[in-house]
């Protein structure tokens, strides 16, 4: 019997960009930390790369199920990975658009500021 460990994305191709993305939010989340971080740091850092990744991944996940011209396949289980706001995309370009143009390092420092501003005033 043979296991499959990870499949290609036969409609998006998404694969390795996410991989990229992956990386970029670690490297972004893992900035700054100390040179003996507690497991409570990693602990916290590791959330907060999860919450960065996590809906990306899973919008991502679930329009590789559809081709770019089927969205209506695909929107209704899309919407609940959707950012607040934005709209399941429903053409090609509108694919193109939300695959390439999401910028994952400006997307984590972001979050990896407010995680901070959030600490500081738990601390105070």
């Amino acid at each position: 019997m043979q296991h499959i460990l990870c499949f290609p994305s036969p409609d998006q191709g998404q694969g390795g960009a996410q991989a990229v993305e992956d990386g970029g939010a670690l490297c972004e989340v893992f900035t700054d930390l100390s040179d003996t971080p507690s497991d409570e740091e990693i602990r916290c850092r590791l959330a907060l790369f999860e919450k960065i990744r996590l809906n990306r991944a899973s919008a991502i996940q679930v329009f590789s199920n559809a081709g770019q011209d089927e969205a209506w396949k695909i929107r209704e289980r899309a919407k609940q990975y959707m950012p607040e706001g934005v709209e399941v995309p429903s053409s090609p370009p509108e694919f193109m658009a939300h695959n390439f143009r999401y910028d994952v390092l400006e997307d984590s420092r972001r979050q990896l500021e407010s995680f901070f501003k959030n600490t500081q005033a738990v601390q105070v």
